[in-house]
């Protein structure tokens, strides 16, 4: 059994005209046409507009409330005053941890260059440490109808925001935000 089968395998590799005139077709020796690659997606920052942003929290998991953020301060609900920020850098890509990456990698890191004013009038923010930093990673939901945007946050007490990764627990802890909307 095993000999008939594989020349008949042998066989049907062999080219023979199916019909009298007709003609087999030709062989094709250009290459396909490639598909031009996706581009890159565009990566969302904070503009110097100070937009307000609601928690997708209740309050209970939500401790900050609404926030008022811009790319220069950062202000919350919950608490007195704002604090003022710089740019400082964007959180690098986790090798290893695949997951933590998607959520992270790309996220803006923001200095508060008010910590010790912005602690002294708000002493219970951050586990009793002051904000050092402010991560954000702005999501486009621009498939979602009538939504602009969602934002996660993260309040940073470290010293370096290099130390800071899907390892690390920081007591300041952080939010999930979706642009308000505008009423038209």
């Amino acid at each position: 059994m095993r000999g008939k089968i594989s020349r008949l395998f042998a066989a049907s590799m062999v080219p023979v005209s199916a019909a009298p005139g007709l003609e087999p077709s030709p062989v094709r020796l250009e290459p396909p046409a490639l598909e031009v690659p996706a581009a890159e997606p565009v990566a969302l920052t904070l503009g110097s507009e100070t937009l307000t942003y609601i928690s997708t929290g209740t309050s209970l998991q939500s401790p900050l409330g609404a926030m008022r953020l811009s790319n220069s301060s950062a202000a919350f609900e919950a608490y007195k005053g704002s604090a003022a920020l710089e740019f400082a850098g964007t959180l690098p890509n986790y090798p290893g941890y695949r997951i933590a990456s998607e959520f992270l990698s790309g996220a803006s890191v923001y200095r508060v260059t008010n910590a010790d004013q912005y602690f002294q009038d708000n002493p219970t923010i951050c586990g009793g440490k002051p904000i050092k930093f402010v991560v954000t990673k702005l999501t486009s939901l621009s498939d979602v109808k009538d939504e602009t945007m969602a934002i996660n946050l993260w309040l940073l007490s470290t010293d370096n925001y290099g130390d800071f990764g899907p390892w690390t627990s920081d007591p300041c802890g952080g939010d999930t935000y979706k642009a308000a909307k505008i009423r038209k």
